[in-house]
């Protein structure tokens, strides 16, 4: 009989044994590519603030130290916290760390948490998508601080869009040109507003990029065929309407050009003060409307009472 019980408890303390090394075991491993995922997202963010820092360290020296100065690097910060790139990288991450913790609480049922390989993709996505987004913030506040100087073949554009769902780059064009002349992105149900540098020519938002696929190739919704042009001025600030894209599911989407100019106006003087009355405007999207000239009128006439 003490030999039956004997068997019995050695036999519950090895299976005991056994289950704890497991979930152990599985803890190790899943701890170790939490740490190298992390170690990697922080590298990635090291790596782009130090190169945003060294942008504008260079930038900045256009404007002289005073009030402009003053109101580029308001605007910088504020493209820096619209970004919100720490948000976007705690979701990512706190994404990948349940996925783990996932996988360590099938590990204590089962004996065996397997491997971490399936989590692959999941771990570069997260990181290709928090980098486009830091190469996205660095092009945003190149961007900026190059409207110090414009050169005579090239105008101050009012580029306003936005994504409903996801878009991994709207995608401008100008005629006669094979390249792309400008793309912005990634966006995921949000706004993009920004004043930049153009040659003078007709434009054009052709495509919208939308996922990767294997072998670096990309999905496109092509609108090229459809009438979504402006026009831009050398020497002027060009309004150019506001570009929308909304995806209906994997394969159809949704684009529109409206004029949107009060809405627009009533940003620019928010974010580029500073632009306003420094260059005459022009109307790219209809440049016989007289509603800008109209609405800057009103707002410097006197109040009626």
């Amino acid at each position: 009989m003490r030999t039956i019980i004997s068997w019995i408890l050695i036999v519950a303390c090895v299976t005991f044994s056994c289950s704890a090394l497991a979930e152990s075991r599985c803890q190790r491993k899943a701890s170790k590519v939490k740490n190298e995922f992390h170690a990697k997202m922080d590298a990635i963010e090291n790596k782009y603030v130090a190169l945003r820092q060294s942008i504008v360290d260079e930038g900045i020296v256009a404007y002289p130290v005073g009030p402009l100065r003053d109101g580029v690097r308001k605007s910088i910060d504020r493209l820096t916290a619209e970004a919100r790139l720490p948000e976007k990288k705690k979701v990512w991450s706190t994404n990948i760390d349940a996925f783990l913790d996932e996988t360590i609480e099938k590990g204590k049922a089962s004996g065996n948490c397997g491997s971490f390989r399936w989590l692959k993709n999941s771990k570069d996505a997260a990181r290709f998508y928090f980098e486009s987004h830091h190469k996205a913030l660095n092009q945003s506040v190149a961007n900026r601080l190059a409207l110090a100087s414009v050169a005579a073949d090239e105008g101050l554009v009012i580029l306003a869009a936005a994504s409903i769902g996801y878009a991994e780059a709207l995608i401008l064009t100008r005629r006669g040109k094979i390249s792309d002349a400008f793309d912005t992105g990634p966006l995921a149900n949000e706004q993009f507003f920004q004043v930049v540098k153009l040659k003078e020519g007709k434009y054009k938002w052709s495509k919208v990029k939308v996922s990767a696929g294997r072998g670096g190739s990309y999905t496109f919704f092509d609108y090229r065929h459809k009438n979504m042009e402006f026009d831009v001025q050398a020497g002027k600030l060009n309004y150019t309407g506001v570009f929308t894209f909304e995806r209906a599911g994997e394969q159809q989407a949704r684009a529109s050009m409206d004029d949107r100019a009060a809405v627009v106006m009533e940003i620019l003087e928010a974010r580029y003060p500073e632009l306003i009355g420094e260059y005459p405007l022009f109307n790219g999207l209809s440049p016989d409307d007289e509603f800008l000239e109209f609405y800057f009128s009103e707002k410097e006439s006197p109040t009626q009472e």
